[in-house]
């Protein structure tokens, strides 16, 4: 079987069954069937970008909406603790992608 082929059928499987994936699966579906075009030709490669920054701009929506939803539902001190929990975390995975990217330099 083909590698985009899987690649896709796992995207779709994500996308029956997370109910705001759709919103994010079918752009990038789009991108991946023609990721050989890409790849082969570096066609419209302007596109791809602004296609991928939209994604971008909906997840980060999407990520925005449900912490606000989540602190609505929290009392004050929960909601601190959540908000630092949050920022602890993005901080963490920041760190790591940049020692990813120094150990990717190095090797």
């Amino acid at each position: 079987m083909n590698l985009n082929v899987m690649i896709r059928d796992q995207v779709l499987t994500l996308c029956k069954t997370k109910t705001d994936q759709p919103i994010f699966c079918m752009p990038l579906i789009w991108m991946q069937d023609s990721s050989s075009d890409i790849l082969g030709m570096c066609a419209n490669i302007d596109g791809k970008i602004e296609e991928l920054v939209k994604i971008l701009e909906k997840a980060d929506d999407l990520r925005m909406r449900t912490v606000g939803k989540v602190v609505d539902l929290l009392t004050p001190q929960q909601a601190v603790e959540f908000l630092i929990a949050a920022a602890e975390l993005q901080f963490g995975v920041h760190c790591w992608g940049l020692n990813q990217d120094r150990l990717r330099r190095n090797v």
